[in-house]
């Protein structure tokens, strides 16, 4: 399992100010982020999501085009990219708890450098923690897909060669070793050889 040095980011930065863009590059932590993308609009920034997938998306509102808001819950609700908007003081309540119900973390303008080094890194641990789970998950699902072709020949074995369980699980285990390949391949072989 990669440790958190290994697992690295994309960042799509929203933003109409290239200030607030370049305090955002500012608090990125040196090595976590492999790609930055940064669009003035919320369009820009809808081609740019279909286009690439990116594990945190920055948004500064509002928008030349939109609120933000409404960008910040699409991206949210639709993928597993962790979402920050950074609002003005008048409609930072708002976008707060609205925000909340997608687990959209906001921010209230202006937004000082070592908060946003701190939301930046709070985003990417839980990336960190999706990642990671999304590889277990996986490593999981692998492991149960193994088991059952495995248990599948096993049963093969059984109904056509009249073996007992235990006698069909070592006979797949001796072609595995005579044949220096895994009991998965050697499930897999038979059965193609039984099935019809």
């Amino acid at each position: 399992m990669p440790g958190n040095e290994d697992i690295r980011h994309s960042l799509l930065i929203v933003s109409g100010s290239e200030q607030f863009a370049m305090t955002v590059r500012n608090a990125l932590p040196s090595g976590k982020i492999r790609l930055v993308d940064c669009k003035s609009s919320a369009a820009a920034a809808r081609r740019s999501v279909l286009e690439k997938s990116y594990g945190i998306v920055i948004i500064s509102a509002p928008l030349p085009d939109e609120s933000g808001l409404e960008l910040a819950l699409d991206i949210a609700g639709s993928g597993n990219a962790g979402v920050l908007i950074a609002a003005p003081p008048e409609v930072y309540d708002s976008i707060l708890e609205r925000g909340a119900e997608q687990a959209v973390l906001a921010l209230s303008r202006p937004v000082q450098r070592f908060t946003m080094q701190t939301a930046v890194r709070y985003l990417i641990a839980v990336q960190d923690r999706m990642v990671r789970l999304r590889q277990e998950t996986d490593r999981a699902l692998e492991k149960a897909d193994e088991i059952r072709k495995i248990d599948r020949a096993k049963f093969l074995l059984m109904e056509k060669k009249h073996l007992t369980e235990d006698a069909a699980h070592r006979y797949i285990g001796k072609l595995a070793m005579d044949n220096a390949v895994t009991r998965l391949r050697i499930a897999a072989m038979i059965i193609d050889k039984y099935e019809d």
